[in-house]
């Protein structure tokens, strides 16, 4: 049985850092300096919602814990670190919904001063290729991070997604 680790996460009141005022914000999830999840870019926003996403249990290390960095993305130089938070696997479980969270620096200075992660929640759940073993049809279009991580299985044109999202089939 596989399982993954679903999150619908958004940030509260980032640091403008652009010269429009405003932050071109991204997430990184990354464990043990490795990437394991890079979201979307939200483009001129102190406040962004980030799609839905999981991650697979099978990649997470359960003994150390995540960082979610906050980025904002810029096309001339190089990104800018937003601010940061560090949750062990067993804490993001137990996590309530909604559940806000200062960011820090890089060295956990300036809490409460590069604005906050809100974890709208975070679910443990069995993934996709479980749920077609049922019988069930999932078929989505994965993110190039998980195609390099997992491979792809391709259904009908389609590429079918390792990692389900569609809350109402659990």
């Amino acid at each position: 049985l596989e399982m993954a680790l679903k999150f619908k996460i958004s940030a509260q009141d980032l640091p403008n850092v652009d010269i429009n005022g405003l932050s071109d914000p991204y997430l990184v999830l990354t464990q043990n300096n490795k990437i394991i999840y890079q979201s979307e870019v939200v483009q001129d926003n102190l406040s962004p919602s980030w799609q839905p996403f999981g991650v697979l249990m099978q990649i997470i290390d359960h003994k150390q814990a995540i960082t979610f960095q906050v980025y904002d993305y810029d096309l001339v130089e190089k990104d800018e670190l937003l601010g940061q938070v560090q949750i062990g696997v067993n804490q993001l479980k137990l996590l309530a919904k909604n559940s806000l969270i200062d960011l820090a620096d890089e060295v956990g200075h300036h809490v409460g001063e590069l604005g906050k992660l809100k974890f709208h929640f975070v679910a443990l759940s069995r993934t996709a290729s479980d749920l077609l073993r049922e019988g069930r049809s999932v078929a989505e279009r994965p993110s190039p991070y998980l195609v390099s991580v997992l491979g792809r299985e391709r259904t009908g044109g389609w590429l079918v997604l390792l990692l389900c999202w569609a809350f109402d089939l659990l």
